[in-house]
């Protein structure tokens, strides 16, 4: 069983906004003659879809499993079902499906037609409906309401449950008897193999391995000729010009801190802040082309900068770099990948530089921990692409 949890579509990328996800549709039909895939429905399903409707349609149509929770703002209806009972396995499964109620990371035409529930409050309904079930076997929920959300439910979840999270780009595994949340990293950069086995006299059997994409095994030829095809009809002279060569290779987070660096020593500032979904595919030892850089970082601008106390700093710097953290309970979900002056005066001022998803007055306090800083761009840095392509070799 292949479980997707949602954000399979990216507008950033340039040959999926060309070709209206071309590649992407080819990769669910063929990953669906392989298993059963199930899919749930996450804030990028319609990146480049104005009717959710028409992409629940066209996976049903390739035999995929729909999850979501979402419902029409006009009457209610339910996108796809919100919960399922499959029998086809060895062990009865119970599927669920939950989607992010963070309305600004839809597409305003979503925001329009749809309702988003409430993760946590939906969550508590879905915990006391799978204990009340008579529907005897395994719980799979694929959450992509947040870490948060994911925190409160595991909590709440019976004995035998797998809860696979999303939304946050982070790689986590939160283990409890006969229970295993995971966050799965993003950008396709591994694959989680779960095997569940079901013992008699011992109950649930739970265990996890993590498969870097990179030792997944050989390319499959048929999609790599569907790739190369869509990139010869999708992709410009420009596109795939060679605008550096990076002198070596960096690993998910590697990446992100590799990204800020280039800032930080770009921009000459004390400290840089950019908010970890920012952030896409790993940067590769070799020639870098410049449509690499859309998936490099997904959501290009210039620099934001303010100036600081040393005691605000520190209070930022103490909720940044949150893929450090192990334990779950001090992570707020999306967080920013920093890098901070080694010694912090408290009393001393300091220039702040974020990107423009960071500054905005709504995003400050989770992203950052502060609030009501004033903001404005830095006239000399108006592009985090170029400065890669800058420090490129």
């Amino acid at each position: 069983l292949v479980l997707i949890n949602g954000d399979i579509f990216e507008s950033g990328n340039v040959v999926t906004a060309r070709s209206e996800g071309v590649v992407e549709w080819q990769f669910l039909e063929r990953l669906s003659q392989m298993a059963p895939v199930v899919v749930n429905i996450g804030n990028h399903e319609g990146a480049v879809e104005d009717d959710l409707r028409e992409v629940v349609r066209r996976l049903k149509e390739l035999g995929i499993v729909v999850l979501s929770n979402i419902t029409s703002a006009a009457d209610g209806s339910a996108l796809a079902d919100a919960t399922l009972n499959v029998s086809d396995f060895r062990i009865p499964l119970t599927l669920a499906g939950m989607a992010t109620n963070d309305l600004n990371t839809y597409r305003q035409v979503h925001r329009d037609q749809w309702s988003f529930p409430d993760p946590i409050a939906y969550g508590d309904q879905l915990a006391e409906q799978l204990f009340l079930s008579s529907f005897s076997g395994f719980n799979i929920i694929l959450n992509h309401g947040g870490i948060v959300s994911d925190r409160h439910l595991f909590d709440a979840l019976p004995y035998g449950s797998l809860l696979i999270g999303g939304h946050d780009h982070l790689i986590h595994r939160q283990d409890a008897p006969g229970k295993l949340a995971l966050h799965t990293g993003w950008w396709g950069a591994q694959i989680d193999k779960v095997v569940i086995t079901q013992h008699p006299d011992k109950g649930w059997k739970i265990d996890h391995e993590v498969i870097p994409l990179s030792q997944a095994g050989s390319v499959d030829a048929v999609m790599a000729a569907e790739i190369a095809d869509a990139e010869a009809i999708y992709l410009t002279e420009s596109d795939r010009a060679i605008v550096g060569h990076s002198a070596q290779s960096f690993d998910a987070v590697g990446t992100m801190h590799e990204i800020v660096r280039i800032i930080h020593e770009a921009g000459g500032y004390d400290a840089v802040c950019i908010n970890n979904t920012t952030f896409g595919s790993h940067l590769t030892e070799g020639p870098v082309r410049k449509v690499a850089l859309n998936s490099l970082i997904r959501f290009d601008g210039a620099m934001q900068t303010t100036q600081v106390t040393g005691a605000q700093l520190s209070a930022i710097r103490a909720i940044a770099n949150q893929h450090g953290l192990s334990d779950w309970a001090n992570r707020t979900g999306e967080y920013v990948v920093g890098q901070f002056p080694n010694v912090i005066n408290p009393d001393t001022l300091y220039t702040l530089a974020v990107n423009g998803w960071v500054a905005l007055p709504f995003n400050q306090q989770r992203f950052l921990g502060v609030q009501n800083l004033a903001f404005s761009q830095d006239p000399t840095f108006e592009s985090m692409r170029q400065a890669i392509i800058d420090a490129l070799d």
